[in-house]
């Protein structure tokens, strides 16, 4: 704890956003310094020249906290592009939020939340997001936990290496990009990848091993096998798993594969007596924010009244407006000839950001929120916004 008098008033702190050499090498210093002691380099050269060079990472969009001309604090907006199933959804990544200690407890984090999100509705993007292990953390934006921690984990059976994979080159990257978009479609928390934003995620899995029709990104720990990712067909999933005692050295490696209990590779992997694992952190891990109600819900209508007629193609169009906070939105679904219902549901954000990320099935978000509603609110809900396995590949985390 600091004391009283190495603390700065609130007033005299004020926020502005990077310009010069100077404020890139502060504010770089300040996230490598919060993020990873032992890779300190890394990361400062990697984010140094991030805001100087890629395109999802703006000098206008990086924020310096500043107290008598001294840089206190930093944070980062990213550019993004979110997956909410198969809809693509403009988003904004809260990305190293980083104080000074010597400021801690002075509340600067709350004061320039609001700020932030300002700018991030000002920019047009619909959903913040941000990863972090800190609990908390996200909670200064209002943003609640949507993205479980996964564990698939088996040993490898004993067995000889096949198939014809191959490692991961410059010239290889666009067929993995492709593996990578063909088989994330539909997959709510997937972000999209470019070979433009490829070189700065910083969290890339160590190794790459593709072939003509799969892909997987690996770290090995001692005698564990991390898969970061992986996508493809039955048998590249079996020539992957042949090919991991010779990647060790060890007969039958031990392995912890990060994918949702729906991913084909989980079903796959009980042939291995694979057992999984799914925790949903109260605090930390995947977190969001939904900023635009409007928006989002206008672009999120067609597929919410598909899901609708698809369950009830007898039943009237419904009209639903969707209080939330200070803001509402209005969704009509179904075919007006049949007669028009209106319904008004008011919600919390955050149960309506885990209903639209899947996060758990809707009577239990809004059991776990203490709401009470109508039966016919519960099943609509249900239905609009069925429970799925959010998920982001480790290496497009921030």
């Amino acid at each position: 704890m600091t004391s009283g008098a190495q603390r700065r008033p609130l007033q005299e702190v004020t926020l502005r956003t990077v310009s010069t050499e100077a404020d890139v090498r502060r504010s770089a210093e300040l996230l490598a310094g919060a993020l990873a002691s032992d890779e300190y380099e890394r990361i400062y050269s990697l984010f140094g020249g991030a805001l100087n060079a890629c395109p999802y990472v703006r000098r206008e969009r990086s924020f310096l906290w500043e107290a008598g001309g001294r840089v206190v604090g930093r944070l980062q907006l990213l550019d993004l592009g979110l997956q909410i199933g198969e809809t693509l959804v403009p988003a904004a990544g809260i990305s190293g939020l980083v104080i000074d200690p010597q400021f801690f407890g002075i509340g600067l984090a709350l004061r320039f939340g609001q700020t932030i999100l300002d700018q991030i509705r000002a920019d047009g993007a619909e959903i913040a997001i941000g990863f972090t292990a800190t609990r908390g953390y996200y909670e200064r934006f209002a943003g609640v936990t949507v993205t479980p921690d996964y564990a698939l984990t088996f040993e490898a059976p004993l067995g000889a290496a096949r198939g014809d994979l191959r490692e991961l080159t410059p010239e290889e990257l666009p067929h993995l990009l492709r593996l990578y978009q063909e088989n994330n479609v539909g997959r709510t928390g997937v972000l999209v990848r470019s070979e433009v934003r490829w070189p700065w995620l910083y969290q890339k899995s160590d190794r790459y091993l593709l072939s003509d029709s799969g892909y997987a990104g690996l770290r090995l720990e001692d005698a564990l096998v991390h898969i970061d990712e992986i996508g493809g067909s039955a048998s590249f999933f079996d020539e992957l798993v042949s090919w991991l005692p010779r990647i060790t050295g060890l007969p039958t490696p031990s392995v912890r594969a990060d994918i949702p209990p729906d991913h084909p590779f989980a079903a796959h992997a009980e042939r291995y007596g694979a057992k999984m694992e799914v925790t949903l952190r109260a605090s930390g891990g995947g977190m969001a924010r939904i900023i635009n109600v409007p928006n989002l819900l206008k672009r999120l209508e067609p597929v919410l009244s598909g899901r609708y007629l698809a369950a009830r193609p007898d039943g009237p169009s419904i009209r639903l407006t969707l209080a939330v906070e200070n803001s509402e939105a209005i969704c009509v679904m179904g075919d007006p000839a049949r007669g028009v219902e209106s319904m008004r549901v008011m919600l919390p954000g955050a149960v309506l950001t885990r209903l639209v990320f899947g996060t758990l099935p809707a009577p239990v978000v809004l059991s776990e929120a203490a709401l009470a509603a109508p039966d016919s609110v519960v099943s609509l809900l249900s239905l609009l916004f069925p429970r799925g396995y959010p998920h982001t590949w480790r290496a497009d985390k921030f």
